[in-house]
């Protein structure tokens, strides 16, 4: 049996190998290549929710130059941009004037 003298940094470190395992960004780099798209001409990035920004961010730097346009509908729009991807903020579940925007901009 496993014993630890400090309990709260055995929690501690649980807890970050934890949201280590859950990262959306890390996610996406482990299971999305360019090989995924590689006969596409065009490759488009859509996405809406709170770990829509990391992912769209993720996806942007493995596409690079293949990436052609994203739009992504998220809670808060994020601190960091990303190339070619416009963030645009949206209420859930009730919608809002961004919710509605997003979807223009994803249809378009």
């Amino acid at each position: 049996m496993l014993r630890f003298a400090d309990h709260g940094a055995h929690l501690a470190a649980l807890r970050a190998a934890a949201l280590r395992a859950v990262d959306p960004a890390s996610a996406v780099r482990r299971f999305f290549s360019p090989a995924d798209v590689a006969g596409a001409e065009r490759v488009f990035v859509v996405g809406a929710g709170k770990a829509g920004a990391a992912m769209a961010r993720a996806a942007a730097e493995i596409l690079g130059e293949r990436l052609t346009v994203g739009v992504i509908a998220v809670p808060q729009l994020p601190t960091s941009a990303a190339e070619r991807i416009t963030f645009i903020e949206g209420g859930h579940p009730t919608p809002t004037e961004g919710t509605l925007l997003a979807g223009r901009a994803i249809a378009d």
